[in-house]
């Protein structure tokens, strides 16, 4: 079994954008590839929707002890994207009055 990854989309100011994070606990063996080619599908939403330039990251996975929004864990990449897309269409970011806390996971 592989040991779960924690990513997340950063901003370069803001630092991890809230609620856009997720565990990948199962089957990451594409996951170097998907960071390296960057989901540019989830970026450009995330850009739609919010005005915040993202890349995805992996985090130490400790942080997620200090995240006000736990990361919901996932089986696969696929599952992570569904999750953050969902976190994106539904308003749950701009909503938020202190979604743009800096710094703030």
């Amino acid at each position: 079994m592989q040991t779960p990854k924690l990513i997340s989309f950063v901003n370069a100011h803001y630092g991890p954008i809230r609620g856009l994070s997720f565990v990948i606990n199962g089957e990451n063996n594409t996951l170097s590839e998907w960071l390296e080619s960057q989901p540019f599908h989830l970026i450009s939403t995330i850009w739609t929707q919010t005005l915040l330039s993202t890349r995805a990251m992996v985090l130490p996975l400790e942080l997620e002890a200090e995240m006000e929004t736990p990361p919901q864990r996932v089986d696969s990449l696929a599952d992570g994207e569904s999750h953050i897309l969902e976190a994106i269409t539904a308003g749950k970011l701009t909503g938020d009055p202190f979604f743009f806390r800096s710094f703030i996971l």
